[in-house]
């Protein structure tokens, strides 16, 4: 192993031990969850291999350890694929929109991309929701409901979050 590869790993369980840590923030103020924003800075500062790992992995420990038991399987999987999009659209980011501090634009954007992420993964888990305990409409539109206080929640912790996507990626590069 070389030490990029280690370097990588380490921070990629790292990132994933975190956002599984910001989601118990979820017992206190239900449907704020600042995993969503971890599992994007690992993308935006490990790239896209890693990110997905870490926002797969970080989601899985999110379910499978929730204190309110584990999601059956076919919903586990679609929350750990859900968290690796999440990682990958960090990655997407930082090639696309690279972070320009003491800009509103970028504060804005980043706003944007915490609705994509969120509107993503929350979705796909309403709609997997919906199918395995119906009845679908009326399930997937309750889910929906409850769903839109999160992507909210995660548009602000985006924007107000923004600058440290570019920090850490400065303190990774060099630790």
């Amino acid at each position: 192993m070389t030490q990029g590869y280690t370097k990588s790993l380490v921070f990629t369980a790292l990132f994933a031990g975190l956002a599984y840590v910001s989601n118990l923030f979820m017992l206190i103020v239900p449907n704020v969850s600042p995993a969503f924003f971890i599992i994007f800075m690992a993308g935006y500062i490990l790239g896209l291999r890693w990110g997905f790992i870490s926002g797969g992995l970080g989601f899985f420990l999110i379910s499978y350890f929730s204190p309110f038991g584990m999601a059956m399987l076919p919903l586990l999987a679609v929350q750990i694929l859900g968290g690796g999009i999440t990682g990958l659209m960090g990655a997407l980011a930082r090639n696309i929109f690279p972070v320009k501090l003491n800009d509103w634009r970028t504060y804005m954007l980043y706003g944007f991309w915490g609705f994509a992420a969120t509107s993503i993964y929350m979705g796909a888990v309403s709609l997997a929701d919906a199918l395995l305990f119906g009845p679908f409409r009326e399930r997937f539109l309750i889910s929906l409901g409850f769903s839109i206080l999160t992507i909210v929640s995660n548009i602000i912790i985006f924007s107000l979050l923004t600058p440290l996507n570019k920090s850490l990626r400065e303190f990774v590069k060099r630790v």
